[in-house]
Order: C-alpha cells, then structure tokens, then sequence
C-alpha cells in the first residue's frame, strides 16, 4: 500500500517514522561497536563465542547497506550464493540470509538521515562560532550515468574554528567499467543545468575581499552607477593603474611567438630560472597580482631582452621608470599575504574556495601591520621558483629606493595602505557596488 500510494499523507508519515526508527537503530548500532573497540579484548575462546552471538538481524543489514553504498555496487551483489556461503561461515550462522531490497533501501535513506543530521549538528555549531557569518561554499559535481539519470555529488568547503581546511563530502561513485556515456549535451545533462545555473562555485565574501585589492591597485573604482557615488573614501589610486596597465603591455609585448622564444634562450644563456610570464585572463580576480608578482621575478631577464633590442622595440621597457619599479615592489608586497590563498584561482587543488574567517583574520594582519615583506630586486636563483625570491622587511611610512625617497614616491608608498585601511572598513559594511 505504501508504495502504491507514495504522495498520501499517510504513506509519507509512515515512510518518515520507519526512516527515523532505522536512524535509530543505526546510532544505537555505530554506538555499540565504537564501545567494543574502546573495551580490552577478550581471550580467543571468549572472543569467538561473543562475536557470534553478536551477530545480529541489524547489524548484518547495516553492514551490507554500507557496503553497497560505499562499493556503488547494485543490491544484486548480495544474491550471490558463494557470498552468503562465505558470510555464513565466517558468522557461524547456517541460516544467515542477505536483506531485502526494500529493507537495503530503507537503511541506506537511514545512513543518508543520520549523515545530513551530523552535517548539520556540525555546520550549526561552527555558524554560531563563526558569529553567523557566511563561510561555507558548496560545489556540485554534475554528470550523467550510463542510464542517463542525473548523479550529483556535492562537497562542503569550509575553514573550522580552529583554523583546519573542513571537507565535507556526499558524493555517489562513478561506474568506471565498459559501459556507453552520456554527453554533456545530453537531455539529461541539461536537466541538471536546470536546477544549477552554473557549476562553478560562487564566494560573495572572497569576492569582497577581492574587491578591496583591485581598489588598493587601482583597477578598479568602488562607485555606483547612480549619480556616481564613490563608496570608499580616498578616490581612486591611479598610480597603481598607471603601472599595472604598463606592466600589461610589456606581457603582451611577448605574447610574440619569437620574441618569447628570444626571451627563453637568454634565460637559459645566463642560467636564469624558466618562470613564465604568461598570465590569467584580465577578468581574473588574481591577474594583478601574479602580473606583480612574475613581472618583478622577469625583471633581469627582461633588462638583458631589451639591451639588445632595437630602439623603436624598447618603449614598453623604458616607460617602466624606477619610480614605477618603486611602486610595484610595494604593491606586491601589499597583496602579498592574501595572495598565497589564490584569490582568483579557488578551483586549485588543496586551496578552500570559501575561508571567509581566515581571509578576515589575514585581512586584519595585513591592514593593520606597520611593516611589509617587500621583495628585492636582484639576480635570482636559477634553482628558485616565483615564490623563493628573497625578501626584507621594510616598514610601511619609510620605503626608499637607493636612499632616495622623493615626494611623489612618498605619497604613492602611502596610497596602497591609506587606501587600503579605509575600504577595507567601508567595503565590510557597505558591501561591493556594481
């Protein structure tokens, strides 16, 4: 009756007590064996009697449901004979049989209960801790099985309260045997897309976060479209813009495939390290400062490209002044901290696209320190990477360039930090404009 008659009021309310009796039983079960391996085992003979006797109707079927579920094989693996002949043996029970379908069901949707209760006890205890932040980012994994049903798999990212990486993960597992594929254009896939209006994973916070350096950088101005009202203080930084679209052009100065392959032979000519200049699009959060950042690694490479350049090749070189160079190497050295979190590259492995408090508690470091790691530009290690460069320690109102330190100099050392210290107050209460 109950399956003839699902959508009843009835059907539903009976189906939601047999789900909460089998959480039940499975909370009382996992309970019972986490005590047994807590208590000292017993002698051979013992042992082998009260494990026989332990064997119960439950147990067998919350083992063979977890089995499945974690194997993803079908329940039609339980019917096999020299299986149960050999859980039989190893019970010590002759009439040990495997459990109905429908009672396989029932336990894995209890497993799926117990998990979703657990998840939640978890995420509600960290949100309190969090002082009801948002922290957590979601990404769906989407594809299409052999039957063409729709599988998702999702996963929960998040940083803890004591500052580990969290993953949290409900994921079905793909058939990796011969079988026919579904496409991405399947009807199927699209079904999918339905309920998904992209699949990559979205981080208001982070993009805030990601928003107060593109305004300390000054590519970007936070203003709104009407009447223009500039919502951090300070107006735009356009050194920092200046500089950023100079460096821009000197990497798409080598977008050339000759001369990329003219700037790799001096490389190896003078055992330099093989950093590539190549950058992400412009679009990406990250762009800035991995331009920063490898423009300032290159930059002996690049001097030794342009010494034997022709003139009318080198104006992209020397619009880069050595006050500009000033600028840059404070630049990097603001974004610097936040930036080892990939800011515009969260689908890495390993990174966390969603560390709200981390990105905070970083934020807070790097506002408020009074001195930064600035990199030194110098010969590099031809056995060094983009991050092994090495770095002083400058402090934040006293930045000088070979004991020179002219005004403007002065005025744009302040600018990143200034600016810096009030977006990143204005931009937490007020949110990104658009």
């Amino acid at each position: 009756m109950l399956g003839a008659h699902k959508d009843h009021l009835f059907s539903v309310e009976a189906s939601q007590a047999k789900n909460g009796s089998v959480s039940t039983r499975i909370v009382a079960y996992d309970a019972a064996a986490s005590a047994t391996q807590d208590t000292e085992p017993r002698s051979k003979k013992q042992r082998a009697i009260a494990e026989a006797m332990m064997d119960s109707a439950d147990e067998v079927r919350i083992l063979a449901t977890r089995w499945l579920l974690s194997s993803g094989f079908p329940y039609t693996v339980l019917q096999n004979n020299e299986l149960l002949i050999m859980l039989r043996r190893l019970s010590i029970q002759p009439k040990l049989v495997a459990p109905a379908r429908d009672t396989v069901c029932y336990f894995a949707e209890g497993e799926l209960a117990t998990f979703t209760k657990w998840v939640s006890r978890i995420l509600e205890s960290e949100l309190t801790k969090a002082l009801q932040l948002s922290f957590v980012a979601v990404l769906n994994d989407l594809w299409t099985n052999a039957s063409k049903i729709n599988v998702i798999g999702v996963t929960a990212y998040f940083i803890g309260s004591k500052w580990r990486l969290v993953k949290l993960s409900l994921l079905a597992s793909t058939n990796t045997q011969c079988h026919p594929a579904g496409g991405d254009t399947t009807g199927s896939a699209r079904n999918v897309c339905d309920y998904f209006t992209s699949t990559d994973q979205v981080d208001c916070f982070m993009h805030l976060l990601s928003l107060c350096f593109l305004y300390t950088l000054g590519i970007n101005e936070n203003t709104r479209n009407d009447g223009q009202l500039v919502v951090t203080p300070g107006g735009g930084f356009r050194d920092g813009l200046r500089v950023v679209e100079k460096l821009g052009n000197l990497a798409s100065f080598f977008n050339s495939p000759l001369r990329l392959a003219k700037l790799k032979k001096i490389k190896v000519f003078y055992n330099l390290p093989p950093i590539n200049i190549e950058v992400d699009s412009k679009m990406r959060v990250g762009y800035a400062v991995t331009l920063v950042r490898r423009s300032i690694f290159n930059y002996y490479a690049f001097k030794l490209y342009f010494d034997s350049a022709p003139p009318n090749g080198q104006t992209v070189w020397t619009d880069i002044t050595k006050e500009d160079w000033t600028l840059i190497i404070k630049m990097e050295s603001a974004t610097d901290q936040l930036a080892q979190f990939s800011l515009g590259e969260v689908q890495k492995e390993g990174v966390a696209s969603s560390c709200a408090l981390l990105f905070r508690k970083m934020l807070c470091l790097a506002v408020e320190a009074e001195s930064v790691n600035c990199l030194v530009l110098e010969w590099p290690d031809p056995r060094g990477g983009e991050f092994t460069p090495r770095r002083e320690t400058k402090s934040v109102y006293q930045f000088s360039w070979r004991g020179a330190l002219p005004r403007s100099i002065t005025r744009a050392a302040h600018s990143p930090f200034s600016c810096r210290r009030s977006q990143r107050h204005r931009s937490a209460a007020t949110g990104p404009a658009h």
